[in-house]
């Protein structure tokens, strides 16, 4: 199954979405997960270029196989769980905002910009590219591996009991006192 959100349109969400195995949907619009909406994601799920999604007082869980591509904003509202079991992948062109809670149990690779500044738990593996910028204003807690290639500023609280290794080119700042 193919489902497309199209540019100019705009779809509000709250019921349940199941974006089953094998199945497309593409979001070149605005799509808002608003309050009781839940997203369940196990197959592709690609957030366009000139794409809005926020996910305000929602779920979006991704699952299974799936895999959730962000080219545009994908926005993880106060309220808001962003729960990965998968793949995400946030692109050069896309911003991922976290000011909810962020359950990262698998992998996610952040090539373009990424914001924390609301509770963000790495059990997985998460890596940000060179010439990524990763921003943490809020609390990050990594057991897993978090693999910074590009940029990243901290300007919150990271509790770290997993894997943190800045690479070669890497920089990262702390700016918390």
């Amino acid at each position: 199954a193919i489902f497309n959100n199209n540019k100019d349109t705009t779809l509000n969400n709250t019921g349940t979405l199941n974006n089953n195995d094998g199945s497309t949907f593409t979001n070149s619009g605005h799509y808002n997960n608003q309050s009781g909406g839940v997203v369940n994601n196990q197959s592709t799920f690609t957030n366009s270029i000139t794409a809005v999604f926020n996910n305000e007082n929602a779920i979006f869980s991704n699952v299974y196989n799936g895999s959730l591509i962000n080219n545009g904003t994908f926005s993880n509202k106060a309220g808001g769980t962003l729960h990965n079991q998968a793949a995400i992948q946030n692109m050069e062109t896309g911003t991922l905002n976290n000011e909810g809670t962020m359950n990262n149990a698998a992998q996610f690779i952040n090539s373009g910009g990424f914001g924390n500044a609301g509770t963000l738990n790495n059990s997985g593996e998460m890596t940000s590219t060179l010439y990524s910028y990763t921003y943490n204003q809020g609390n990050f807690n990594n057991s897993g591996q978090f693999t910074a290639q590009g940029e990243m500023v901290n300007g919150g609280n990271i509790s770290n009991t997993g894997a943190l290794i800045v690479d070669d080119y890497a920089e990262l700042r702390n700016t918390h006192s």
